[in-house]
């Protein structure tokens, strides 16, 4: 199996040409029980005469019971939670060889959860709370990061509240752009900072949280606002 992106994955399956024309017979014989050919009693068509008059119909056929079965029995060997329906492609199917085709899915992502004991948050007014590394942290242990910080001065809730004061910022590594950590000052920053962590738990990155749907008007928009600002690619920054 090989990794094509993400969650997305590919098997090359090979089916023996024995197994196919197993199958193959088995269609042909049920379409001959139903042909109806001039000069023959229903039934009674030779299989050559079934095989050449509806051949077309019969490589679907084989295809549609041989490719979802095969597809299953691999899944289950391999183990795999496959999400949505395989794309198949590169089909070869010919007689006397076996039939070969290329399926690409995405499966359920392994998720680890890590144990972040280091979320702290101090309830004072503004509120501050942070998780995971810092940018003089990550400085202090050679790791490169790139930051995004947006102002809750520019977020539309917070200035409609009077909560302007503050800000949210995210750390994220160089070169994976995996989160890293995050710190924000400002009200409600005790609830906020769950949305980071929860992408920290899945090892998502600054643009996960960037593309992530925020309601608006919402103090939420600040982290959203706060991730694209690691690319430099914020919506609202000035």
């Amino acid at each position: 199996m090989a990794l094509v992106e993400g969650c997305r994955h590919a098997l090359e399956v090979s089916i023996p040409a024995a197994e196919v024309e197993t199958e193959t017979t088995r269609v042909a014989a049920d379409v001959q029980k139903r042909a109806k050919l001039p000069g023959f009693r229903p039934g009674k068509a030779p299989s050559s005469l079934i095989r050449k008059q509806f051949a077309g119909d019969i490589r679907q056929q084989v295809l549609e019971n041989l490719i979802p079965k095969t597809l299953q029995k691999q899944f289950e060997a391999e183990n795999l939670n496959v999400v949505g329906t395989p794309d198949i492609s590169d089909v070869h199917f010919h007689q006397g060889e076996p039939l070969t085709f290329r399926a690409e899915f995405e499966v359920v992502p392994s998720i680890e959860l890590g144990e972040y004991r280091g979320i702290e948050v101090a309830y004072t007014d503004p509120e501050v709370a942070s998780v995971g590394l810092g940018e003089d942290a990550a400085k202090a242990r050679s790791i490169p990061v790139n930051v995004g910080r947006f102002n809750f001065s520019i977020n539309g809730r917070a200035l409609a509240n009077g909560s302007s004061d503050g800000f949210a910022k995210i750390v994220a590594d160089a070169a994976t752009d995996r989160i890293l950590g995050a710190q924000i000052l400002g009200r409600g920053a005790g609830e906020l900072i769950a949305e980071v962590v929860a992408h920290m738990a899945y090892g998502g990155s600054a643009e996960d949280l960037g593309r992530t749907i925020h309601a608006h008007p919402t103090l939420s928009e600040a982290l959203k606002e706060a991730g694209l600002a690691v690319s430099k690619s914020a919506i609202h920054a000035i």
